[in-house]
């Protein structure tokens, strides 16, 4: 497996460690795990995490020769209880903040037991005597309380910056229409003559969704082919609701939405927390 972590500096851990020879450069712990442990940063005041820590890694897993899965990024998740000796999550316990570390685990004991993959098949070319490549970058260790607090200075903090974002983006796009009580900004720029849009009705619609910044996350014109909901029922964001029902068939319009009444702070897919979004649309028929 292609190592990540350049040069190996020692591996000076362990419960019970010792380096047999089986697998030269990695110690052994009591439960007969493999592992080598590549200090990045050294900090005496870091600690090594528990159950229910909220940990940040970057994990990749594969054969001495190749990798077979990797994070794109690295992600936050709560730190779990090992499911069985010498388990991943029990090599990853032995490390602190700023580690990097190689694991060797038997594949088959890692895919039928270990939490999150049970069940799973083993990939192709692996058999129950294989043996797996577990590299794992440890960047964040904290308890629940404290990864709290954080999240909510993030939240905070997008939530001020979407205010200027947005207010920016009005002002650079010459928007001079009055944002609706709920801060929808509608903007109507081609006129319809047919139908107005009416609560419980079917709408069926052609749209583009963007950024502020321009760029694309979803087209029902990429795809060919209308989007259709029942408008007034919940089945779309609340700025689609309110700015649907101002149009009738043939009307274009761009909708510009803040959080509030899209996504709010949730990530949802490719939309990040707290971020207003413009809607190019088209009202091409209701049913």
């Amino acid at each position: 497996m292609k190592k990540v972590f350049g040069l190996i500096v020692a591996a000076s851990i362990g419960l019970a460690a010792c380096n047999t020879g089986e697998h030269p450069g990695f110690d052994q712990n009591e439960n007969g795990l493999f592992y080598t442990v590549y200090d990045v940063a050294v900090d005496s005041g870091d600690r090594c995490p528990v159950e229910n820590d909220i940990i940040t890694a970057s994990i990749s897993y594969g054969t001495e020769d190749s990798t077979f899965f990797e994070m794109p990024a690295p992600q936050q998740m709560m730190f779990p209880k090992a499911t069985y000796p010498g388990d991943l999550w029990e090599g990853v316990a032995l490390m602190t903040k700023g580690d990097s570390a190689t694991f060797i685990l038997n594949a088959d004991d890692f895919f039928r037991k270990t939490l999150g993959f049970q069940g799973a098949e083993l990939p192709g070319g692996l058999d129950s005597t294989s043996l797996m490549y577990c590299d794992v970058v440890l960047s964040e260790v904290v308890d629940q309380e404290t990864a709290q607090k954080q999240h909510e200075l993030n939240m905070a903090k997008l939530e001020n910056e979407e205010i200027g974002k947005l207010q920016n983006y009005i002002k650079e796009n010459n928007i001079t229409v009055e944002p609706t009580e709920s801060g929808l900004y509608f903007v109507r720029t081609e006129e319809g003559k047919g139908k107005k849009a009416e609560n419980g009705k079917t709408m069926v619609m052609h749209y583009t969704g963007k950024f502020l910044d321009g760029k694309t996350f979803d087209s029902s014109l990429d795809r060919g082919e209308p989007f259709e909901f029942v408008l007034g029922q919940g089945r779309v964001i609340k700025g689609w609701d309110e700015g649907v029902a101002m149009m009738r068939v043939g009307d274009k319009a761009t909708m510009v939405i803040p959080s509030k009444i899209a996504y709010g702070a949730q990530d949802r897919g490719p939309i990040p927390a707290y971020s207003s979004l413009v809607f190019e649309v088209e009202l091409l028929d209701i049913k």
